[in-house]
């Protein structure tokens, strides 16, 4: 049956049981997601990924973009004869809502408490044997406050799977589970699974963006995470967030049940002291050595030793680490028997090892077995679109942390922030925007960019000053306008059109799958029909 029904949900519950709501009425529809941030957007690319809808209802969503920007992507449903609906409860949205009156029919619930009651009353739902579930859900706001059984396995599940979402571009696992808070599909084992991974891990964050270069990085996690039986080497300038991602790694991995073990290598001075920790110690091996100790290899058994700064590893130490990646033994200190330990050891550094094994600082046989898969993360002056939305997860993570709200950042200070080269990276952003979100983003993140820039730290690590004639993507790809990007190794600069740039990154993809064109479109998180788009470019057609 043809799909012509979209339900677009975020990721709050009430959204989603807003969107179940919408699904009680109209099986068939296809789900979408998409933040208050994105509306705009995913309304007018929506016709890309389902051809043959005729009527979209949005649930709730807000729209933190200009009211002109969320008409100019209901004008394109709109000229295609396409109806959307927008489902609101109280006086959420107003302003933007009564721009866009004009080009969607508002159905707003005023006495409504969440947005899937106003869905209920508007779509005549009320005896419905599923409501008073959903309703239960929205209301409850969060997934460990609902309290009868069945919804809160829905709930945890919902939650669960916009992880998925967020984390390795999951774009099936969130629309699944609304279907299934709506009745249309059973839950399953592997979704139990996943919920107890979620119980038991927390909702960690991983890298924030969604910028090629971060697709790119979640589809290489989200591939090297199941081959659990190769070692990993993650590369990276300080404070790009490694250990985020070998977290990350390790949270979709078959592994992910038993203990991720994260140790600084650069920590710890002297190889005794190092090895101790690695492989334990008995008791009298050294000075201090009052008791028996397993090392952190006993502890990561099954699961996955994460080495940060791996170059720091004295060379004697590297010998005995090499032992225990060829054949899973290793002995304590001060101990002759042997010890059997089956781990996956991700490791990470700043520096280029292959230099290292050319000076003899680092062994190249071990080398070797580390980067069996190779990730690299990139600097954020690589990846400056995505400063909206790190400062988005910095200001959740202050929410939770402070017991009140921050202000969304604006367009105008987001794009102040990306004047800078960000030497520090994602952690010298993530303390600025701490700093001015406490004292007051308004007063004070102007001055603490300005702090940032006076200690000319990129003029010190040779990167070029952002205010020097770099210019960045637009927010409309098609403008022409010019992305410039920087060569260290030539201190050549070369100047390409964001849709340059776009072509080049999608052609490579699609060579790398085979020219299988579903397939690179799915790992490039764009539609088909968008890859087509590109590729007649490319061909110049």
């Amino acid at each position: 049956m043809a799909v012509t029904v979209a339900v677009i949900v975020d990721n709050s519950l009430d959204s989603a049981a807003a969107g179940a709501a919408v699904l009680l009425k109209n099986p068939e529809a296809r789900v979408f997601i998409s933040s208050a941030w994105n509306l705009p957007s995913r309304l007018a690319h929506l016709l890309e990924w389902e051809e043959g809808i005729r009527t979209v209802h949005i649930c709730g969503i807000g729209c933190k973009r200009g009211p002109d920007e969320l008409v100019e992507g209901m004008k394109v449903l709109e000229s295609r004869g396409i109806s959307i609906v927008w489902h609101l409860a109280g006086s959420a949205g107003a302003e933007c809502a009564r721009r866009a009156a004009d080009h969607c029919t508002i159905k707003r619930v005023e006495e409504a408490s969440t947005v899937a009651e106003a869905v209920v009353r508007t779509l005549r739902l009320a005896r419905h044997e599923r409501t008073v579930f959903l309703l239960s859900i929205a209301s409850a706001g969060r997934w460990d406050k609902v309290r009868e059984r069945e919804a809160r396995n829905i709930a945890e599940l919902t939650a669960a799977s916009m992880y998925r979402f967020f984390q390795t571009g999951d774009r099936e696992a969130y629309p699944t589970a609304v279907r299934k808070m709506a009745g249309l599909e059973r839950m399953t084992e592997e979704d139990s699974a996943l919920i107890r991974r979620q119980k038991a891990l927390g909702f960690m964050l991983g890298p924030d963006g969604s910028s090629p270069q971060i697709k790119e990085l979640r589809r290489k996690v989200s591939l090297y995470a199941r081959i659990d039986s190769l070692n990993v080497l993650i590369l990276g300038e300080t404070g790009t967030g490694k250990e985020k991602v070998a977290r990350l790694m390790h949270r979709e991995s078959p592994r992910s049940e038993r203990s991720f073990v994260p140790l600084n290598c650069a920590n710890l001075t002297g190889s005794e002291m190092l090895e101790s920790k690695l492989f334990g110690h008995t008791k009298g091996a050294f000075t201090d050595a009052k008791s028996d100790h397993e090392g952190f290899i006993e502890t990561a058994n099954g699961g996955t030793l994460f080495l940060d700064e791996v170059a720091e590893m004295p060379l004697d130490t590297q010998a005995k680490l090499l032992r225990v990646i060829e054949d899973g033994t290793y002995t304590r200190l001060g101990s002759s028997q042997e010890q059997r330990a089956d781990v996956r050891v991700i490791a990470a550094t700043n520096k280029e090892l292959s230099a290292l094994v050319s000076d003899g600082r680092f062994r190249i046989d071990l080398y070797y077995r580390l980067r069996e898969l190779v990730i690299r993360v990139p600097p954020l002056r690589d990846r400056l679109e995505d400063i909206g939305q790190i400062a988005g997860s910095v200001k959740r993570m202050l929410q939770d942390e402070q017991g009140k709200r921050f202000p969304d950042l604006t367009d105008e200070q987001i794009d102040m922030l990306k004047t800078y080269s960000w030497p520090g990276n994602v952690r010298q952003l993530q303390s600025v925007l701490r700093r001015a979100f406490l004292l007051g983003l308004e007063a004070n993140l102007g001055p603490a960019l300005r702090d940032e820039k006076e200690e000319k730290l990129d003029r010190l690590l040779n990167l070029p000053p952002r205010e020097e004639g770099w210019s960045f993507p637009s927010k409309d790809e098609d403008r022409g306008v010019l992305y410039v990007t920087h060569d260290p190794a030539t201190t050549a600069t070369i100047s390409k059109t964001m849709r340059e740039q776009q072509r080049e990154f999608a052609m490579a993809r699609l060579k790398a799958c085979g020219n299988n064109i579903s397939r690179a479109a799915r790992e490039l998180d764009i539609s088909v029909n968008t890859l087509k788009k590109l590729r007649s470019e490319a061909e110049g057609k």
